[in-house]
């Protein structure tokens, strides 16, 4: 079944001082399928937000707090929708010159809404990564956990493991490559929850000026 998915994002960076930030985001995600066979396939819309303040304690360490809200709206009312938030704890650490680890912990709260009931649920969630810089290649490993749709009915708790690799070609061109394996570990407004999921993008760059 082919499937049309439709993403906008952005955010805003604000150094409320030489040690502050305060950084807003927000990206909206909506998952279509042609009409037929669309009785085991549910349309979603995906709003997702972030405010995080980090404060630099030292020259290689950063700390804040970050809140994360997101609502899934079912396209089929009658299913439902389910919000949620998470308030997380973050961490930034310089390893050496070119090594960086950074993440977040917190607990997300999870609210399924229906005609027919309504549930909460609390689970952890959060994010580690693990990177290189260097001076033509950058290295990124990542894993997360966190609440997102599946787009055949329901959303679900997914754990998610990924690398990205970037390479300089010249002054001007850069070549990404990225990989991402997930598997969902719950199900709301769904039945089951053992949906795996892989991807892989390549993308090339090109400064004009």
């Amino acid at each position: 079944q082919r499937r049309t998915e439709y993403q906008a994002g952005g955010g805003l960076r604000y150094q409320l001082s030489p040690r502050d930030e305060l950084a807003v985001s927000m990206s909206f995600r909506a998952d279509r399928f042609e009409e037929q066979d669309l009785d085991d396939l549910q349309e979603t819309d995906f709003l997702t937000g972030r405010v995080s303040y980090a404060r630099q304690v030292s020259s290689g360490l950063e700390i804040g707090v970050a809140v994360d809200a997101s609502s899934i709206d079912i396209v089929d009312q009658s299913l439902g929708a389910i919000s949620t938030i998470s308030p997380q704890a973050i961490v930034s650490l310089a390893l050496s010159p070119i090594w960086e680890l950074a993440g977040s912990l917190g607990v997300a709260s999870i609210r399924s809404d229906t005609n027919f009931s309504e549930e909460t649920f609390t689970a952890f969630s959060g994010d580690v990564s693990i990177c290189r810089s260097g001076v033509r290649a950058n290295l990124c490993l990542t894993g997360a956990r966190q609440v997102v749709p599946f787009g055949i009915g329901g959303a679900g708790l997914q754990s998610t493991v990924g690398a990205t690799y970037s390479f300089r070609l010249s002054e001007r061109e850069t070549l990404s490559l990225s990989a991402n394996y997930g598997k969902a570990s719950g199900a709301f407004l769904a039945e089951g929850g053992g949906i795996e999921t892989i991807s892989g993008f390549v993308s090339y760059r090109l400064q004009l000026a």
